[in-house]
């Protein structure tokens, strides 16, 4: 990688119901750099938060990043303030009340944004897609 280049990185991970996918995006010029993905096991106790997030992390490492590059996580779930999940229809018993952003945090060594998938995607299509440049509703 060049000089510099960890400072125009960002790693962003879609985490449903049933996969996870992580990729490494290019910020300047915007564009994907690598993808890893992954089908979640239908298993519940393989499909408990600390179990997920072990699997979301080994994706992440697998994009060869560098360990500062930051990551912004879009989940399947209600997620409050302060990254525990409120209702999670898309996942079983075990989520509600899951302190995810704590859980990330201490299996990354930094915190990542946590949100909705769906407000995941409205604000990256707001600031760097289809919307980029428009007013907010």
């Amino acid at each position: 990688m060049r000089a510099g280049y960890a400072d125009h990185l960002a790693i962003g991970v879609d985490l449903g119901g049933s996969h996870a996918r992580a990729t490494l995006w290019e910020l300047d010029p915007l564009g994907v750099v690598v993808e890893a993905e992954a089908r979640l096991p239908a298993d519940d106790d393989a499909r408990s938060p600390e179990r997920v997030i072990e699997r979301v992390v080994t994706l992440i490492g697998e994009l060869g990043a560098p360990a500062e590059t930051p990551v912004g996580v879009g989940v399947a779930a209600m997620i409050g303030r302060e990254g525990v999940v409120v209702n999670a229809p898309a996942f079983p018993g075990g989520w509600r009340g899951a302190p995810i952003g704590a859980l990330f945090e201490a299996k990354l060594g930094r915190r990542p944004v946590i949100d909705n998938d769906v407000n995941a995607i409205c604000w990256g299509e707001h600031s760097a897609g289809a919307g980029r440049g428009g007013k907010p509703a």
